[in-house]
């Protein structure tokens, strides 16, 4: 309405343009400052965005460097059991194969005694049959040695019993005693008995 009226008047037609032109720079100024307000807005809410997606980032690296930190710890633990569990196994296993070792040491030191005992029981068995076998010769080489002792030393009586001696082992244990064997064993036990002197004092 005020413009109107400037403009309606010739006088202040002057002042008219000078107004409008005051009131268009006042608007292009507004404008302006209009504009740099939603600038600074948008300027603003960038920065808060940047801000924001910073914040986001940081807290996924945090999240991240946690998880990795949580893996690494867990991925320690598991190490960690496993080489427990690995440990554990380990000595199981030497504790097994030390008891199988003591009771092979024990099987094979029984097996080695049973062994020897076998062998022991077969060399008795070996030895005293040959010494029951042998024990009746050795006995009579020992008369007929005996007999000569007494003969050669002149104790006839002791003579003559070693030659009875001699002729009852030969003829309890002597298997092919024969007839001639025997009488010619009988004789000289006769003759041993009949050379003792009636007057032996020994």
């Amino acid at each position: 309405m005020i413009l109107d009226l400037l403009r309606t008047t010739p006088k202040l037609e002057t002042v008219y343009h000078e107004t409008a032109r005051r009131a268009f720079v006042f608007y292009i100024h507004l404008l302006g400052l209009h504009d740099l307000f939603y600038r600074s807005l948008r300027q603003q809410q960038q920065q808060q965005q940047q801000q924001q997606q910073q914040q986001q980032q940081q807290q996924q690296i945090i999240q991240q460097q946690q998880q990795q930190q949580q893996q690494a710890i867990q991925q320690g633990q598991q190490q960690q059991q496993q080489q427990q569990q690995h440990q554990q196994q380990q000595q199981q296993l030497q504790q097994q194969q030390q008891q199988q070792q003591q009771t092979q040491q024990q099987q094979q030191a029984q097996q080695q005694q049973q062994q020897q005992q076998q062998q022991q029981q077969q060399q008795q068995h070996e030895i005293f049959p040959r010494a029951k076998e042998k024990l009746p010769r050795w006995l009579a080489i020992f008369f007929d040695k005996l007999s000569k002792v007494f003969w050669v030393s002149e104790d006839y009586l002791f003579h003559a019993l070693a030659v009875l001696k001699l002729f009852i082992h030969l003829r309890s244990f002597k298997k092919n005693f024969n007839l001639a064997q025997i009488q010619q064993s009988a004789s000289v036990a006769v003759l041993a008995v009949l050379a003792v002197p009636q007057n032996n004092n020994k």
